[in-house]
């Protein structure tokens, strides 16, 4: 998908998401599905699944511990459509690592940092938070690049 098409589709799926989706308990998922959100959620608290009626496709929130989370977006065959889990900077590839310090400069505090993993692709989110109380949140790609810069939260 082109970058510019990344977006829309994120935040679109967002909305479809907590706008229409109904909240279901792990046991009513279909098998497929529950073994995935266990083989992905790796010792994680499962802590909200929801299943967004239009698409069939179950969305579950995933508590690893403190200031770790993660989303899965799962569809009804157990396929695992979109991962997006919190992560620290040591964890980014070097490109990504060194884009964000430069994103970051002397005024800014990295708040947030996601990856999100959709089929093949991957990019990361970022949030940083600058003393002068101007907050950006950019999309990066897996080579360091800028694919997106939000004046606000896209979430």
């Amino acid at each position: 998908m082109h970058p510019s098409r990344l977006v829309p589709a994120v935040l679109g799926a967002a909305l479809i998401t907590s706008s229409f989706a109904r909240e279901v308990r792990f046991e009513d998922c279909p098998p497929a599905v529950q073994q995935t959100m266990r083989a992905e959620s790796k010792g994680g608290r499962i802590d909200e699944i929801d299943l967004v009626p239009a698409t069939g496709r179950y969305v579950a929130e995933v508590d690893f511990g403190p200031s770790k989370e993660a989303t899965l977006e799962v569809a009804p065959n157990g396929r695992l459509l979109r991962k997006i889990e919190d992560i620290s900077r040591n964890q980014l590839p070097r490109p990504v690592r060194k884009t964000v310090r430069r994103l970051q400069g002397d005024t800014g505090r990295v708040d947030e940092l996601e990856r999100e993993t959709s089929r093949r692709r991957v990019v990361y989110h970022l949030e940083i938070d600058h003393r002068t109380g101007a907050d950006e949140w950019f999309l990066l790609s897996r080579k360091g690049a800028v694919l997106r810069k939000f004046p606000r939260d896209p979430r």
